[in-house]
Protein backbone atom coordinates (compact mmCIF):
# COMPACT_ATOMS: atom_id res chain seq x y z
CA UNK A 1 0.00 0.00 0.00
CA UNK A 2 1.49 3.25 -1.04
CA UNK A 3 1.06 5.96 1.46
CA UNK A 4 -0.12 8.63 0.00
CA UNK A 5 0.46 12.39 1.25
CA UNK A 6 -2.70 13.86 3.00
CA UNK A 7 -4.74 11.37 2.62
CA UNK A 8 -6.78 11.40 5.34
CA UNK A 9 -7.44 15.41 4.42
CA UNK A 10 -8.41 14.23 1.11
CA UNK A 11 -11.15 11.70 2.48
CA UNK A 12 -12.35 14.06 4.18
CA UNK A 13 -12.60 16.52 2.00
CA UNK A 14 -14.87 13.84 -0.26
CA UNK A 15 -16.89 13.13 2.38
CA UNK A 16 -17.71 16.99 3.24
CA UNK A 17 -18.07 17.68 -0.49
CA UNK A 18 -20.60 14.44 -0.70
CA UNK A 19 -22.90 15.36 2.10
CA UNK A 20 -22.61 18.92 1.38
CA UNK A 21 -24.27 17.90 -1.95
CA UNK A 22 -26.96 15.81 -0.62
CA UNK A 23 -27.72 18.18 2.26
CA UNK A 24 -27.55 20.96 -1.07
CA UNK A 25 -30.09 19.24 -2.98
CA UNK A 26 -32.48 17.05 -0.97
CA UNK A 27 -32.79 19.72 1.98
CA UNK A 28 -34.74 22.00 0.07
CA UNK A 29 -36.75 19.62 -1.28
CA UNK A 30 -37.75 18.68 1.67
CA UNK A 31 -38.35 21.96 3.26
CA UNK A 32 -40.83 22.68 0.21
CA UNK A 33 -42.50 19.46 -0.03
CA UNK A 34 -43.14 19.48 3.63
CA UNK A 35 -43.93 23.22 3.79
CA UNK A 36 -45.48 23.94 0.81
CA UNK A 37 -46.76 21.09 -1.00
CA UNK A 38 -48.33 19.08 1.74
CA UNK A 39 -50.29 21.48 3.00
CA UNK A 40 -52.67 21.75 -0.14
CA UNK A 41 -53.77 18.18 0.20
CA UNK A 42 -57.21 17.86 1.05
CA UNK A 43 -57.94 17.56 5.03
CA UNK A 44 -54.29 19.36 6.00
CA UNK A 45 -53.69 22.98 6.99
CA UNK A 46 -50.88 25.31 6.96
CA UNK A 47 -49.57 24.46 10.55
CA UNK A 48 -46.85 26.35 12.82
CA UNK A 49 -44.72 22.99 11.96
CA UNK A 50 -44.85 23.11 8.56
CA UNK A 51 -43.44 26.35 8.52
CA UNK A 52 -40.44 25.14 10.51
CA UNK A 53 -40.16 21.94 7.96
CA UNK A 54 -39.69 25.26 5.54
CA UNK A 55 -37.06 26.67 7.34
CA UNK A 56 -35.13 23.65 8.23
CA UNK A 57 -34.84 22.46 4.81
CA UNK A 58 -33.76 26.27 3.53
CA UNK A 59 -31.32 25.77 6.33
CA UNK A 60 -30.15 22.06 5.36
CA UNK A 61 -29.49 23.64 1.70
CA UNK A 62 -27.46 26.05 3.60
CA UNK A 63 -25.31 23.72 5.77
CA UNK A 64 -24.75 21.46 2.16
CA UNK A 65 -23.38 25.06 0.64
CA UNK A 66 -21.30 25.68 3.35
CA UNK A 67 -19.91 21.79 3.64
CA UNK A 68 -18.96 22.19 -0.04
CA UNK A 69 -16.54 25.02 0.51
CA UNK A 70 -15.19 23.57 3.33
CA UNK A 71 -14.71 20.23 1.18
CA UNK A 72 -13.48 22.39 -1.48
CA UNK A 73 -11.42 24.41 0.65
CA UNK A 74 -9.72 21.09 2.04
CA UNK A 75 -9.05 19.49 -1.38
CA UNK A 76 -7.23 22.89 -2.57
CA UNK A 77 -5.27 22.88 0.87
CA UNK A 78 -4.13 19.02 0.39
CA UNK A 79 -2.78 20.50 -3.24
CA UNK A 80 -0.92 23.18 -2.18
CA UNK A 81 0.57 21.71 0.72
CA UNK A 82 1.82 18.49 -2.18
CA UNK A 83 2.68 21.16 -4.41
CA UNK A 84 4.63 23.28 -1.39
CA UNK A 85 6.48 19.89 -0.10
CA UNK A 86 7.43 18.91 -3.84
CA UNK A 87 8.99 22.38 -4.99
CA UNK A 88 12.08 22.14 -3.54
CA UNK A 89 11.40 25.28 -0.70
CA UNK A 90 12.20 24.23 2.83
CA UNK A 91 9.24 23.85 5.08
Amino acid sequence: MVSEPFAALRILSAVAQLAGLVAMLLGPLYGAYQGLIEPLFPGHHFAESDGLQLVVGLLAGLVGIIALVVGALAEAWSKVQEDWRGSGYPV
